[in-house]
């Protein structure tokens, strides 16, 4: 690979770490939008929003007048249909997207996993798994929340198109 695209993987590496570690006030109406349209395509309704300082005060509250219901609680994480929904559309998501990646970029598609994926995957698993682990208070560690919501995968496939020029579909766009 040339010293170009490997500087556009680490630039693309850089964008996407600080995404991941922002602490820059959230596009809350631009949030809601998305993550509305996650819950349609897995086939639930959309959640209710309750905006918090941080995601440690989260932990702390929950909005006047509403509770969990008893599949919501932390001690049957494993139960709840979001995480598992969620890995479910990544991952055929990420096989249609393999499908154009790999027909001719796979050397290309390597050098991303190392460069790119990896540490955005190490970042998050060291940052993100971490909190989520702690609130699920269970000696299994389970990965279903953080499978679903690392952003390694959506880097990988953004540095793909970036510097390969392979074009996905409208919905396949990461």
């Amino acid at each position: 690979m040339s010293v170009f695209a490997q500087r556009e993987a680490a630039d693309i590496r850089a964008e996407w770490l600080g995404h991941l570690l922002s602490t820059e006030p959230a596009d809350r109406p631009a949030a809601e939008a998305a993550i509305s349209e996650l819950y349609r395509l897995i086939g639930l309704d959309p959640p209710r929003f309750h905006w918090v300082a941080s995601p440690v005060s989260a932990l702390e509250t929950v909005p006047p007048g509403v509770r969990l219901r008893a599949s919501e609680t932390v001690d049957r994480f494993a139960d709840w249909p979001q995480p598992l929904g969620f890995r479910r559309l990544i991952s055929e998501l990420t096989a249609q997207l393999d499908v154009c990646v790999l027909r001719g970029y796979r050397p290309l598609d390597l050098m991303l996993r190392q460069l790119v994926r990896a540490p955005i995957a190490v970042s998050g698993s060291s940052t993100l798994a971490m909190a989520l682990w702690s609130v699920q208070r269970t000696d299994r560690r389970s990965d279903f929340w953080y499978a679903a919501l690392c952003a390694s995968w959506s880097a990988h496939y953004d540095a793909v198109r970036r510097t390969s020029g392979v074009v996905f579909t409208p919905e396949q766009n990461v």
